[in-house]
């Protein structure tokens, strides 16, 4: 029985949701698991129990993070390759600490979030110098690639890392990204499905009961989390255009001010502290799982007008999980996914009129979508992940 090293060096967002998935189908594929997050490790275990019971002895959590290491500055250029390798010997050492601590030997690790070891100028044959172990993971944001077509890669290349002899792949979210970069790194490049956390919602949830109070029968155009990416200044156009109300607007969660210039932040604190008749700011975090599958389950329409949004969203999935339809941004993921599947509408994002007319048709009905949420899941239901994890490990001996 190999062993697998999952690693993350944060929970926040739907990280523990996608570790907690990503042990539960390498422990079904009959891997030893160690769980390394900076904490909530035992959470997972327990939660896994239910539902694995003859194979959970083969999961061994450990809370531990890597040493964040102070940020060298030499030279710009080289600055990220510098900090880039220490961050590899650091994992290193902390592998090292973990094979002590849980008696276990590890035959490959997998980085849940790979994008921090990746950057141009740092050579793969230093990688394989000091990080003794097979490894792979999730690489979530090669956005070079959608403004690059050659195939050739050089040291300069910010794939370059993944040449490395004991690179035994990654995943990727977006499949014309897949292809891409399998074509430059010849080496097994998955699609990894967006999964999202689809625990049965949570019963007289209090957040829950006072929207769809507040709501009074309004369509609910939800909202979680307040990141500018998230298109939130675009949805206060929406809102300010909505003069009959149509409309009952949620936005849920604590707001990034420092990602906002002054001139945004007054507009986001104005609606905050005047709480139009059809908004309802809810202004903390949303529990993962049951808890914000509530949320979801009594939205109307998901709103994923994302601002220039490269990457994929987990919220989709949910929409889909829970069969509700999306106006989305465009472009990219969230515009391709939406568009291929029949889940919504896409909008350009920069017209709120637009925006609002698309709310209408879906709410209305005033055209036919014919959703193929079987379709979708399929290939970004959590059960995609044995197959995936079996053909990207296959390669481990």
């Amino acid at each position: 029985m190999k062993t697998i090293l999952l690693l993350d060096n944060s929970i926040v967002g739907h990280k523990y949701a996608f570790a907690k998935l990503f042990c539960k189908y390498l422990l079904r594929l009959n891997y030893k698991v160690i769980l390394v997050l900076p904490e909530k490790t035992e959470q997972i275990k327990e939660e896994l129990t239910e539902s694995e019971p003859e194979i959970i002895e083969h999961l061994f959590p450990i809370n531990l993070s890597v040493n964040q290491i102070s940020k060298i500055r030499i030279h710009k250029k080289i600055d990220p390759a510098f900090n880039a390798f220490l961050l590899w010997l650091a994992t290193k050492r902390l592998v090292k600490a973990v094979e002590k601590k849980s008696k276990q030997q590890v035959d490959v690790v997998f980085f849940c979030w790979l994008d921090n070891y990746v950057t141009n100028y740092l050579p793969y044959i230093l990688v394989d110098l000091v990080f003794p172990y097979q490894w792979a993971g999730l690489y979530f944001h090669p956005w070079y690639l959608f403004n690059t077509n050659y195939n050739n890669v050089s040291i300069s290349s910010q794939d370059n890392v993944l040449r490395a002899k004991r690179c035994i792949g990654c995943g990727v979210h977006d499949e014309t990204l897949r292809v891409k970069l399998k074509n430059r790194v010849r080496k097994p490049v998955l699609y990894f499905p967006e999964i999202a956390d689809g625990s049965s919602p949570m019963k007289n949830f209090e957040v829950t009961e006072a929207l769809k109070e507040k709501a009074n029968g309004k369509p609910i155009i939800g909202l979680i989390g307040l990141a500018k990416r998230k298109g939130v200044l675009h949805l206060l156009d929406v809102i300010g255009e909505d003069v009959d109300q149509q409309f009952f607007y949620f936005l849920a969660g604590k707001v990034p001010y420092e990602q906002y210039s002054l001139q945004e932040q007054e507009r986001i604190k104005k609606i905050i502290v005047q709480q139009p008749d059809n908004v309802y700011y809810y202004p903390d975090y949303i529990p993962e799982g049951s808890a914000i599958n509530s949320l979801i389950s009594a939205f109307s329409i998901v709103y994923l007008v994302y601002n220039n949004f490269k990457s994929s969203s987990n919220f989709l999935t949910k929409a889909a999980i829970f069969k509700k339809l999306a106006v989305g941004i465009n472009s990219y993921w969230i515009g391709e996914n939406i568009q291929k599947y029949d889940l919504g509408l896409t909008v350009k994002g920069e017209n709120p009129s637009e925006t609002l007319q698309a709310l209408r048709k879906i709410s209305q009905k005033e055209i036919s979508i014919h959703p193929k949420w079987d379709k979708f899941l399929g290939l970004n239901g959590e059960k995609y992940l044995y197959s995936t994890f079996r053909e990207l490990l296959d390669a481990v001996y």
